[in-house]
C-alpha cells in the first residue's frame, strides 16, 4: 500500500558537540520563519478546503506550498530535537535533508471527504440511542 505522506531518514547519526549546546539558539531565525509561514499556511490551508470542497481536488499550487510547509517543519524540528545534525535551509525543498518527507501528489477527493461528513448531518443524528 502506497502512502500520501512518508518519512525519510538518511542520517550518519554523528552530532558535534558544540552545535548540539547552541542548537535552540541556532534555531531562533528558523522558529520567525516557521512563524511567518504559518499564517500564510492557514490561509492557505482555508483556501485549499474550499477549493477541494468545491471541485473534489486541492490544486497543485496550494498543495506543494503547504507540502513544502509540513517538510519545513519536519527539517526544523528534526534539527532542535537532535534527530539530524546539518543546519536546515529556509526553502522546505525535498531531497535536500537527512530527515525528509515525501508527500504525494494531490488526488481527488470523493463524496463528502473534504467537508468531513460535518454538514451532512446534525449532531443529535448521530447520538440516538434508543
Amino acid at each position: 500500500m502506497e502512502h500520501a505522506v512518508t518519512l525519510v531518514v538518511t542520517d550518519d547519526l554523528r552530532r558535534n558537540r558544540l552545535t548540539v549546546f547552541f542548537r535552540l539558539l541556532l534555531a531562533i531565525p528558523h522558529y520567525v520563519w516557521l512563524y511567518l509561514w504559518g499564517i500564510a499556511a492557514a490561509v492557505v490551508t482555508l483556501i485549499a478546503w474550499f477549493a477541494a470542497l468545491f471541485t473534489k481536488r486541492v490544486p497543485d499550487g496550494l498543495h506543494r506550498f503547504l507540502a513544502r510547509y509540513v517538510r519545513y517543519q519536519v527539517h526544523v524540528y528534526s534539527y532542535v530535537v537532535l534527530v539530524a545534525d546539518p543546519y536546515p535551509g529556509f526553502g522546505g525543498e525535498e531531497g535536500t535533508y537527512p530527515v525528509d518527507l515525501r508527500v504525494a501528489p494531490p488526488q481527488e477527493q470523493g463524496g463528502s471527504a473534504s467537508s468531513s461528513g460535518c454538514c451532512s448531518r446534525s449532531p443529535r443524528s448521530s447520538c440516538r440511542t434508543s
